[in-house]
């Protein structure tokens, strides 16, 4: 016979008219556990090192990290308050940006039906046309990505944490698309999204008009830029 769990101790001594937030609060984190599990299960970590042959298989291995925190908190980047939009930011971060060819639509029986068929048309080199490709690699567009790198470069120097040339391109990516460092302490998330949103968002909002209005017949040369030059590696006393 089925026996109904005793009612937890915070719904019972809320108000009458609070009953129902405290019991949904009492429910989100237990919800939250339940969905890590389905996701760890489903797409575990062990897959990252694998080729990716879908949107679903970029998207957690870039945003793995990310997926660690109750699911009914919201992103810092989607709460801080902008005067510019996120949406192309949240766009690129859920794989359904338009201006991305691996962010498109795979229609059976189609040219370009598999993952790895929507290559760079900016660019001459046949390479996969990910977020990836579009924000570190392409000659197109690389160069666009050099500021945010340095302005992360210092942070994560200033912060002890690990050093940008060590981290994998998925890490990396995690970073510039918003997301604070994997070990960084929680307390310090806000103050991280506060000093890299103001410019990650322009970023992304030139990065989005630049390969909407590119002419995909002519590859254009990056300006010249010098790489940002790495800081010396802290060590621990």
């Amino acid at each position: 016979m089925y026996i109904n769990p005793p009612t937890p101790p915070q719904v019972v001594q809320a108000k009458p008219r609070n009953r129902k937030k405290a019991f949904a609060n009492f429910l989100k984190p237990l919800a939250s556990l339940v969905w890590h599990k389905d996701i760890h299960s489903n797409h575990p970590a062990s897959q990252d090192n694998l080729t990716c042959t879908s949107r679903t298989r970029v998207y957690f291995k870039i945003m793995r990290d990310s997926l660690k925190t109750n699911i009914f908190h919201p992103s810092p980047f989607i709460t801080h308050h902008s005067t510019l939009n996120v949406m192309s930011l949240f766009r690129i971060r859920i794989q359904s940006h338009g201006a991305i060819p691996t962010h498109c639509y795979h229609f059976e029986h189609s040219h370009c039906n598999q993952h790895s068929d929507h290559v760079c048309k900016q660019c001459t080199t046949n390479t996969v046309g990910c977020e990836s490709h579009a924000i570190l690699d392409c000659p197109y567009s690389k160069h666009m990505a050099l500021p945010i790198i340095r302005k992360i470069h210092t942070l994560i120097y200033i912060a002890w944490q690990a050093s940008w040339d060590s981290l994998l391109i998925s890490q990396q990516i995690s970073l510039i698309l918003g997301n604070p460092p994997e070990l960084l302490l929680k307390k310090l998330h806000q103050t991280w999204t506060e000093a890299t949103l103001k410019e990650i968002l322009p970023y992304i909002s030139s990065l989005k008009t630049l390969l909407y209005t590119s002419n995909t017949t002519t590859v254009l040369s990056p300006p010249q830029l010098t790489k940002y030059q790495p800081l010396p590696h802290h060590t621990h006393q």
